[in-house]
C-alpha cells in the first residue's frame, strides 16, 4: 500500500465534496489506459487535441496554479492526480491519490507531493501518473523515466534516437476533451509549455503520433 494512501493525503485547501473527488477518480482511471505506455495509444474514447510538455513542470510547486486555471476554466471542482505505479487495486479508497482543487497553493501542493519518510515523495520516483478534473473535459499522462526519443524515434531513425537521448526529458501528455476547447485553457497551456510533439522535438514523428493520438 502507498505511503499516500491515508486520508490526509486527499485533503486541499477548500472543502470539495467526496462525490467530486469520486468523479474525478472514476474519470482519470477510466480515461487513461494503464496497461499501454507511449508510444502507443494512451487516452481511451474520442480527443479533440494533444499537446506534450516536461514531466517535471507537473510536480512543480507551480502545477497547483495551472490545475486551479484549468479547474476554473471548465467549471470543475477538483482534480485527481494517481500514481498507477503505486496502486495496486484501482479503488478510490485505497489508490494512491492526490487531489487539487482551484484554492491549493504551490507550497501545500508541493507538501503533498514530499509525503512520505524521505521527503521526496513522488519528485523522484520513476513512477506512471495520471491526473483529470471532476468534469473530464482534459486529462493528463506522464511516464517519468522514459527518454524522448526512446518513445518516439522508430528504429529506422537511429542517429535521431542517439540525439534525443543524450537529451533524457521526460515528457509528459495533455488531451483536451474537445479541439475548440484549446482557446478557453490556452493561458494555463502556455504556463505548462505545452505543444505538439513536433514543435517540442522540432521534428514530426508521424508514426509516433499516429499511434499516440489514434481514437
Amino acid at each position: 500500500m502507498s505511503s499516500f494512501d491515508d486520508e490526509s493525503s486527499r485533503i486541499g485547501t477548500v472543502r470539495v465534496s467526496d462525490e467530486a473527488k469520486r468523479c474525478a477518480f472514476d474519470l482519470v482511471v477510466g480515461t487513461i489506459d494503464r496497461a499501454a505506455s507511449f508510444p502507443g495509444k494512451i487516452f481511451l474514447g474520442k480527443w479533440g487535441v494533444f499537446l506534450f510538455f516536461e514531466a517535471d513542470r507537473l510536480f512543480a510547486p507551480e502545477f497547483a496554479a495551472v490545475a486551479a486555471g484549468l479547474l476554473n476554466a471548465e467549471r470543475a471542482e477538483v482534480c485527481c492526480l494517481l500514481n498507477f505505479s503505486e496502486t495496486d487495486q484501482m479503488a478510490y479508497e485505497s489508490a494512491a491519490t492526490l487531489f487539487i482543487d482551484a484554492a491549493t497553493k504551490p507550497h501545500a501542493y508541493d507538501a503533498m507531493l514530499r509525503r512520505d519518510r524521505s521527503g521526496q515523495g513522488w519528485l523522484y520516483g520513476m513512477d506512471r501518473y495520471g491526473c483529470t478534473s471532476n468534469r473530464g473535459g482534459w486529462s493528463i499522462y506522464c511516464e517519468k523515466g522514459n527518454d524522448v526519443a526512446r518513445w518516439i524515434v522508430r528504429p529506422r531513425s537511429a542517429l535521431l534516437w542517439s540525439i534525443y537521448c543524450e537529451k533524457g526529458n521526460d515528457v509528459a501528455a495533455i488531451a483536451l476533451r474537445q479541439s475548440d476547447d484549446k482557446g478557453k485553457y490556452l493561458e494555463y497551456l502556455k504556463q505548462l509549455h505545452a505543444e505538439p510533439i513536433s514543435v517540442l522535438l522540432r521534428v514530426r514523428p508521424k508514426s509516433f503520433i499516429a499511434d499516440c493520438t489514434a481514437s
